[in-house]
């Protein structure tokens, strides 16, 4: 481990490596003490020592989004028998010990418990080994050892955490920046970072926020997921950027990584559907499954999204092109327009192919006839200004008519939520 190096920036707020082995050599003891932890907390520096004393000790650690209220995770911590609470930067001790004999076989050798996003409802709770969260960071290129990584993702979600593990696992350092873009710019300059993974709403809010005076960072791996990732975002990086690799990835909290790809295309060829070892993929019925090496062990509720041969329903709509496989929307967030499905992923992706939308958001709008009908937030290139009818008239030339927005609103940015994504509810 490079001592000189900077362990966490947090902002501007520089975390060396030697205060951070002193912070955990402070509470060890205590996490040595507790076998079932949780911990719901902003402070990256606080998430970090949880998960790597955690990890190291072999605890249960559940990981609570920073944004869960406070009445919730009480509720949580007594639902799972939690021994030790981390709030903020206060620990406290609820007088339990949850012993071996409290445990199942699969959590004697410790596991994270990691909350789903919750885009779609409520957040699931997925168990996963301490082996299975960090399995993709074994695959960083030994070139990007002791690089600085952003952390774009909240830090509690499974993609957060690939981020978390890979830029640790490889002597890097990690960059937590501000929330605002222009700001977000400047620090990744000061900082040096050459290492970004984000969401395409990421990635399309930080080039189109690029303050003209900062100088554009020299990239050696960009990579993109957490949402369909399209050709327009793919060469918009490229072209900004210049990043030495360019790889979009398709990934879940219960699949762990599945999918790879780093030709500069949208999409992944079909050829990837022959796998024999490895992840598997299958299409069935127009919807992907997968086989991984490094699934989740299973919800904490029992539920179980496989089927008995192993192959895990994925609910992401896609359908094979020209020898690609595209992916085109989650099935749980189609829009029901008088009995027909939309899907808003489809319709955002035809409203980023004109060359006068920047970024958009498409959802569902009640209809007393219909019951709902397609809307949709714009972002336009350079503030131009919205001209629905000229919109509508494109549009239609590449979906069904039902498809096409009826309602526009204009906006100057997407918000996202706290994982990065856009919200579908």
């Amino acid at each position: 481990m490079n001592s000189e190096r900077p362990f966490l920036i947090v902002d501007n707020r520089v975390v060396s490596r030697a205060e951070f082995k002193a912070l955990l050599e402070r509470y060890r003891p205590l996490f040595s003490c507790h076998r079932r932890i949780m911990i719901h907390s902003s402070d990256p520096l606080y998430q970090a020592v949880a998960l790597i004393l955690a990890r190291e000790l072999k605890s249960e650690l559940f990981l609570c989004h920073a944004f869960f209220k406070s009445a919730q995770v009480e509720k949580l911590r007594a639902d799972h028998r939690v021994d030790l609470l981390l709030q903020n930067d206060s620990w406290e001790e609820p007088g339990q010990i949850t012993s071996l004999a409290d445990t199942t076989p699969a959590d004697n050798e410790g596991c994270l418990y990691v909350f789903t996003s919750g885009t779609t409802g409520e957040p699931k709770i997925a168990r996963h080994r301490w082996a299975t969260i960090q399995y993709s960071s074994e695959y960083v290129s030994e070139r990007l050892s002791g690089r600085t990584w952003i952390m774009t993702y909240s830090a509690t979600s499974f993609a957060g955490l690939q981020v978390f593990f890979s830029a640790i696992n490889s002597d890097g350092t990690i960059y937590y920046p501000p929330a605002e873009y222009d700001r977000m710019a400047a620090g990744m300059s000061n900082h040096g970072v050459t290492i970004i993974s984000g969401t395409p709403t990421f990635w399309r809010m930080l080039i189109s926020s690029w303050p003209s005076d900062v100088p554009s960072v020299k990239l050696e791996q960009a990579t993109l997921g957490g949402e369909i990732v399209d050709q327009a975002i793919l060469d918009s990086i490229e072209s900004f950027f210049a990043p030495t690799r360019l790889t979009h990835i398709y990934a879940s909290t219960e699949a762990g990584t599945a999918i790879v790809v780093s030709d500069g295309r949208a999409g992944f060829p079909v050829e990837y559907l022959d796998r024999q070892e490895g992840v598997q993929l299958q299409v069935v019925d127009g919807l992907l499954q997968v086989k991984t090496p490094a699934p989740m062990s299973g919800y904490v509720d029992g539920r179980s999204i496989s089927a008995d041969d192993g192959w895990l329903r994925t609910d992401d709509a896609v359908e094979v092109r020209d020898g690609r496989v595209y992916f085109v929307g989650r099935q749980d967030g189609m829009i029901n327009v008088g009995g027909l499905k939309v899907l808003p992923e489809e319709v955002e992706l035809a409203l980023q192919s004109l060359p006068q939308v920047t970024d958009s958001r498409v959802f569902a709008k009640r209809s007393p006839i219909l019951g709902s009908i397609v809307a949709a937030e714009i972002v336009m290139q350079n503030d131009t200004k919205l001209n629905a009818k000229e919109i509508k008239s494109k549009l239609r030339a590449i979906l069904a008519d039902y498809k096409v927005p009826q309602v526009f609103l204009p906006v100057s940015k997407i918000e996202a939520t706290p994982h990065g994504k856009k919200s579908r509810r």
